[in-house]
């Protein structure tokens, strides 16, 4: 057998971290108004590589910890 085999599902996960105001995907004026209503910069995924189960969301910090 195989490590993939032998997972489980939900047991390892391959996470992402995205900046959502990466200048070089929005345009300024688009980066501008979601800093103007807040909106976090960061999205995190998270993929299940035994199912591909995908997990989103999104923070105001590049951080691990959830406060």
């Amino acid at each position: 057998m195989t490590f993939f085999e032998e997972l489980h599902p939900l047991e390892h996960f391959e996470v992402d971290l995205k900046e959502i105001y990466d200048q070089s995907t929005l345009s300024e004026q688009t980066s501008q108004h979601a800093k103007t209503i807040h909106l976090p910069p960061y999205r995190w995924t998270a993929i299940d590589i035994k199912t591909r189960i995908r997990f989103l969301s999104c923070s105001f910090e590049k951080t691990f910890s959830n406060v």
